[in-house]
């Protein structure tokens, strides 16, 4: 069977509807010809020149991401601007690019049942569920309870990532909820389903002195809290069309370095 770009985002949306989308975001065939015949696929959570050159490299026609690179309207298309660059390299190259971001944060087994079950969560629902099929952030158990320090240290591992910055001390740690990337308004939510510990990112100084006390409030980051949707994303794509190549980018795409006080390197 020959596949196209336009069948491709057809089969995502079927798995993420347009309609769970937020109404600010910018979803879809954002780059590119809908009819153009597809035989390979790279993954990514951020569109950048190193992900394009990949895609090009292993003769991918098609990008597939979680962030718009398009998100605002654009007034014009150049080269000197970052989004207009890349832009311009898509089409110069005969990529074309696919987004699926707030609606897949909203999906069943979208954004944030991928980091419940990293974190080894089960029994998952929706924290809060807004319609039939689709709502956000996740709540799950534990195989059995852990220590604050456990937990930490667990998410660390299972993220790959260097640092936490979080508040609280519970006495366990056996439900917890999650919501990948931004996920400061579901705090009080987390709160009331009777979390014992939220992971989330992008929070802000306030937010840690709001909720202490036996509520462990963390912050994983935002790459990655999101990016193993990218895995997500491909396993869905090699089921719905084996006959083609699809691959999570091999680049490291998070904006963000740690520098780690004792370390010889920094670390991203």
């Amino acid at each position: 069977m020959i596949a196209t770009v336009n069948h491709i985002l057809e089969a995502l949306l079927r798995w993420a509807p347009n309609h769970l989308k937020a109404d600010y975001d910018n979803i879809g065939l954002l780059v590119g010809d809908p009819k153009q015949t597809v035989s390979g696929i790279i993954t990514c959570l951020d569109v950048t020149l190193d992900v394009i050159e990949e895609a090009e490299a292993a003769s991918a026609q098609l990008i597939v991401a979680h962030h718009p690179l398009i998100f605002r309207k654009l007034a014009s298309v150049r080269t000197d601007d970052p989004t207009g660059m890349l832009v311009t390299e898509l089409v110069r190259r005969g990529i074309s690019l696919i987004a699926m971001h707030t609606n897949l944060d909203s999906a069943v087994d979208g954004v944030s049942y991928v980091l419940a079950e990293q974190l080894g969560l089960g029994d998952l629902t929706f924290l809060e569920q807004d319609r039939e099929d689709g709502g956000y952030g996740v709540i799950g158990t534990l195989p059995s309870p852990l220590t604050k320090d456990e937990f930490l240290a667990l998410a660390a591992d299972r993220l790959q990532v260097p640092m936490l910055r979080y508040s609280g001390n519970p006495e366990q740690v056996l439900r917890v909820a999650v919501c990948g990337g931004a996920g400061s308004f579901m705090i009080d939510r987390a709160i009331r389903a009777g979390a014992d510990a939220y992971v989330t990112a992008d929070l802000k100084y306030h937010d840690f002195f709001t909720h202490q006390g036996s509520f462990l409030l963390c912050d994983a980051g935002h790459y990655e809290t999101e990016m193993p949707v990218s895995t997500r994303v491909r396993h869905f794509l090699k089921e719905s069309f084996p006959q083609l190549a699809v691959d999570v980018t091999q680049h490291v795409t998070n904006p963000v370095s740690y520098f780690i006080h004792g370390s010889s390197t920094s670390s991203t």
